[in-house]
């Protein structure tokens, strides 16, 4: 655990707050292939559900240069993965050697290495629009404008929160690693409910500041 926490939003700065504060972090160093795992002994809700965490990197911008932040499974042709991939930020849920989902933006670049980033990715693939299957967040704003987009099918059960290994800060396909290089906080998955940042943080009344 490093002694930085995160009530701190996009620009770093602290305070004290009455309500909830993370004391901690985990630093994950991609040299050491840190990370959690975990495997469920039963599969929970894969068409919907929440997850809610911080992140901080540090290492920024390297060509083809891979850090996972979450995934599950461990197949080559069949996982799930909340990666930064170089300095661009991709959702991918793969089975069957298929996308079920697919978000990327080439043009969304995450370059501030003094920055803690508010992730939420809220799914539920029983909604009628594929734009509202699955959702996401960066510090309290949606983000809808991808350059690489496969959404979900409607009632789709996606590779995500199955009865398989589960990891944090970095994913394993076979001899394919790719850890974490930064600082992970306040992870949290929520079975079957889609949910919004306000769920998990807040606007700081006096700075403006997600925290």
């Amino acid at each position: 655990l490093s002694n930085t926490g995160i009530r701190a939003g996009a620009s770093g700065a602290g305070g004290d707050d009455a309500g909830y504060q993370v004391a901690n972090s985990l630093r994950f160093n991609d040299g050491d292939s840190a990370h959690l795992k975990r495997t469920p002994s039963d599969a929970g809700n894969r068409q919907t559900f929440t997850i809610s965490l911080w992140f901080k990197l540090t290492t920024i911008a390297q060509s083809s240069y891979y850090m996972t932040l979450i995934s599950s499974g461990t197949a080559t042709n069949d996982v799930f993965y909340i990666n930064v991939d170089s300095d661009q930020f991709e959702i991918v849920s793969y089975t069957a050697s298929a996308d079920q989902l697919r978000l990327k933006d080439t043009n969304w670049k995450l370059r501030d290495p003094s920055a803690w980033y508010h992730l939420v990715l809220a799914v539920d693939t029983n909604q009628s629009t594929n734009t509202n299957r699955a959702k996401v967040y960066l510090n309290n704003v949606q983000h809808t404008t991808w350059t690489s987009t496969s959404w979900p099918t409607e009632g789709q059960a996606l590779k995500f929160n199955v009865d398989e290994e589960h990891r944090i800060g970095g994913y394993t396909l076979g001899a394919d690693t790719t850890p974490m290089d930064g600082y992970l906080a306040d992870v949290h998955m929520v079975d079957g409910l889609q949910l919004t940042p306000g769920d998990f943080a807040e606007e700081d009344a006096t700075t403006g500041q997600w925290v």
